[in-house]
């Protein structure tokens, strides 16, 4: 059993971009079945290009620092204090995203290219697979994940992760 944990811990970032792969080929054939129809699959496909290159982008970092030995292990990237490379790279990453999707959803008009092409969808009971059209919901969400990521790298750096993984 605790070979299998360790694999996942090793190749965490694979199954993340797996797991990206597999939301994107199934959001693909959703779209080419209503492509016909609607004009704005196009703008929709390159949205869901953007969606894998961005969410993708710290796990190819983690990947490669897997791959060059620098982090044998998911738990090193708790331990951003060490100045690792990779890790640093994966959080100032991060970061960036989240400051850019930030500001586009508030400043650029953003979350109200998510509401006219039904891009951000939520499975919740009573409310299975549906787009959010809340502009307010968007912006909320958006607010949440800005707000957050900073506390918790601030609590990831400031608590003392054992360095033996």
């Amino acid at each position: 059993m605790d070979t299998i944990f360790r694999l996942y811990f090793e190749y965490f970032w694979l199954a993340v971009l797996a797991l990206l792969a597999f939301q994107y080929v199934q959001a693909r054939r959703a779209l080419s079945a209503q492509e016909a129809e609607d004009a704005q699959a196009h703008e929709v496909g390159f949205f869901q290009k953007l969606y894998i290159i961005w969410f993708g982008l710290p796990f190819v970092i983690m990947g490669a620092g897997k791959l060059t030995g620098y982090t044998p292990i998911v738990w090193h990237y708790f331990r951003p204090q060490d100045l690792n490379p990779f890790v640093l790279a994966f959080h100032i990453v991060l970061l960036v995203e989240i400051c850019a999707l930030t500001w586009w959803v508030f400043c650029a008009g953003g979350a109200e290219k998510i509401r006219d092409l039904g891009i951000f969808v939520v499975d919740a009971p009573g409310r299975p697979g549906k787009p959010v059209s809340s502009l307010i919901g968007i912006k909320l969400f958006v607010a949440t994940g800005a707000l957050l990521y900073p506390i918790l790298l601030y609590l990831i750096i400031s608590s003392d992760f054992p360095d033996y993984f």
